[in-house]
Order: C-alpha cells, then sequence, then structure tokens
C-alpha cells in the first residue's frame, strides 16, 4: 500500500501562520475590537489597561519553528527578509541543505533549552504519537513571558489546559491558533473552540476556525494529488510518499 500527503497548501498555510503571528505582535485584532466600542487603548492614570497598546517589533525577531517541512521552509522563506534570526527543531537537529545553514538546527528533545529566548514559536509538525500532546506545560514553561505561540499543525499537539493556563496567567505574551479542540457537528453547528476553557474570553489570543488552507478561487491542497494521479497514470514515481511507519 502506498499512501502519499499532499505538500501544494504549504505556501497558503504558511502565509497565514506569519499573519497570524503579525495580529498577535501587533494586536490588531484586539484594537479593531476595541475600537468598535469606541476604545482607543490610551493607558490614563485612572484606567488600568489588560492589554497594553504597545505591540511587538517583527524586524530582527528571533523565531524558533518546530518542524522544517514543507511549511516551515515557507514560513522561513517570508520572515528572513526581516531580517530575523532563526531556529529550526526537527528529528535529528542536522540542517537538510547547506540554502539553510544560516538556520541553527536543534534537536526537538531540546526544547526545554532552546525556547526561552525566542520571540514568537511557530508549530508546523505532523500529528503523530510523537507530537500528540507535545505543546505541554514543560514546553510553554520552557518559553519566554515574551514570546508568541502559533499553531498551524494539529490541536492535538497542543494541552489545551497547559496552553489556557498559560495565557491567563500570562506566562506567554500571547498566542495565535488556527487549529482546535472543538469543532462544529451538525448538531452542534456554532460551538467555542473548547468544551473546557474559554479560551474565547481571552484578549491575548488570536482565533482563527481553521482556515489557513482555504484561498479564494482555488484549492491549493489538490495540485499534488492531481500530479500524483498524472504520475501514476504514467508509470511515473510518485511524491510526497508517506511512511506508514512514522505516519507521514
Amino acid at each position: 500500500t502506498t499512501v502519499c500527503n499532499s505538500h501544494s497548501n504549504s505556501t497558503v498555510v504558511a502565509e497565514h501562520a506569519v499573519a497570524l503571528f503579525f495580529d498577535a505582535a501587533k494586536k490588531l485584532s484586539y484594537h479593531d475590537r476595541q475600537m468598535r466600542q469606541g476604545d482607543w487603548n490610551r493607558p490614563t492614570p485612572q484606567k488600568d489597561n489588560e492589554i497594553l497598546p504597545f505591540s511587538s517589533k517583527i524586524t530582527n525577531s528571533k523565531v524558533g519553528i518546530i518542524g522544517f517541512g514543507s511549511i516551515g521552509k515557507d514560513i522561513y522563506k517570508m520572515l528572513k527578509g526581516f531580517n530575523c534570526s532563526f531556529k529550526a527543531f526537527n528529528r535529528t537537529g542536522i540542517c537538510p541543505d547547506d540554502k539553510y545553514s544560516n538556520i541553527s538546527f536543534l534537536s526537538s528533545n531540546t526544547f526545554s533549552q532552546n525556547l526561552n529566548d525566542l520571540d514568537v514559536v511557530f508549530i508546523s509538525v505532523a500529528l503523530t504519537d510523537n507530537t500528540n500532546q507535545m505543546v505541554n506545560e514543560s514546553f510553554l514553561g520552557a518559553m519566554s513571558t515574551n514570546s508568541i505561540l502559533v499553531n498551524i499543525s494539529r490541536g492535538e499537539v497542543v494541552n489545551e489546559k497547559a496552553l489556557y493556563k498559560a495565557l491567563s496567567k500570562k506566562q506567554i505574551a500571547a498566542a495565535a491558533i488556527d487549529t482546535w479542540f472543538k469543532y462544529p457537528t451538525k448538531d452542534n453547528p456554532k460551538p467555542f473552540p473548547s468544551n473546557t476553557f474559554s479560551f474565547h474570553e481571552l484578549n491575548n489570543l488570536v482565533m482563527s476556525p481553521h482556515r489557513a488552507g482555504m484561498i479564494q478561487g482555488g484549492f491549493p491542497h489538490l495540485d499534488d494529488a492531481i500530479e500524483n494521479l498524472n504520475r501514476f497514470n504514467s508509470g511515473k514515481e510518485l511524491i510526497n510518499k508517506v511512511s506508514l511507519k512514522d505516519k507521514y
């Protein structure tokens, strides 16, 4: 049995991930919500601002990318023009190609020592037995209190209790999430993204409804599938074969 994946939507997913980072860093969604109520979020001696009006700088940010596959590589390409520095975490800690020689590659078992200086951490891993609940209390505790977490992989990669605690107690600065713990069903078409925790009430969280791969005028994730159908029909080698052992 041969199973193949599609990576042809990696660019649009990476765009969404970067947009989430920018939104969280610049507090765009928060200030939009406030201005719709006439609140310009300007501090005064009489007002205690829950969210300070000052944004984080994108240029020269220290960026962590967990999972350096097609999406992780595209995130890197998009952010390198902002003069960011990069750490990439993979299974081996080995640089896969000389063109990424300016990135510090680290093994995925070194999170505790290597997250505390990062301004943003992107999660772009496949969901496997090894990555399920990978972003747990220990992981989030190793991040800086000024850091932003961006998840565009799968909701199960993140422990929802640990994430809610880290955000509600300001253990990290913010998060921007596209994949969740609870999804719409026929019986419940408009659920909140968690049955247990009130993520929707947090002001240091940017929420996106699993929308990264959807783009106007096309279905980019189908491009690789069409390519493989043509290859199969022509007797050519298929691309993006999935290891049934590793599950990606």
